[in-house]
């Protein structure tokens, strides 16, 4: 299973949990043993989990509820998917520092220029300049997004057609580790 294509789970609605629950069970029952790790911790903290107590299945409590971070309904109403600001202000920081291990001293300075260029922005915002418009490739994978949403909404796609829809039009960033954990099935 590839990287995107479970981590689109968080397109999923609130209201599907059992589609979502069952849809994890499904890739981790059919593929590879490497990915179960993670598709667990996905499921614990994120999807809800059940576990057997003697005779009995219980659901555990999640860590973060789908309400907190599902972008379902925010896709549907044309909102923004990502908090923008924060996610450049993390690129910034990680280009800026550019190494794995820094000392500390590096570490403050580089800080030191995030900072300094995040006041900047902020004195352009101030002063009432527009942000930069989003790239045409990321508003042409929006309406994508949205398309494929509908279409699942109007019960035209399967969940794993959302899945894969959702998957072939993000773009996840390398997180340290995550390979040694999955493969791609293509």
């Amino acid at each position: 299973m590839s990287r995107d294509r479970f981590i689109a789970l968080t397109a999923l609605m609130e209201e599907r949990s059992a589609s979502r629950y069952s849809c994890a069970r499904c890739y981790k029952w059919s593929k590879k043993d490497q990915i179960n790790p993670l598709i667990e911790w996905f499921e614990k903290y994120y999807i809800g989990a059940e576990r057997r107590r003697g005779n009995r299945v219980v659901q555990l409590d999640l860590r973060f509820p789908p309400e907190m971070w599902s972008v379902y309904q925010r896709t549907l109403d044309g909102a923004s998917r990502t908090n923008n600001y924060a996610e450049a202000a993390n690129r910034r920081i990680q280009s800026e520092l550019g190494v794995c291990h820094h000392t500390l001293g590096n570490f403050i300075l580089s800080l030191k220029k995030v900072q300094h260029g995040r006041d900047q922005q902020y004195m352009r915002w101030v002063s009432g300049r527009q942000p930069k418009d989003k790239r045409r490739k990321y508003k042409d994978a929006d309406k994508r997004i949205l398309k494929i949403l509908q279409e699942y909404q109007r019960n035209e796609r399967t969940v794993i057609e959302l899945l894969r829809g959702i998957a072939q039009n993000i773009v996840i960033d390398d997180v340290v580790g995550i390979e040694d954990l999955i493969e791609n099935d293509e």
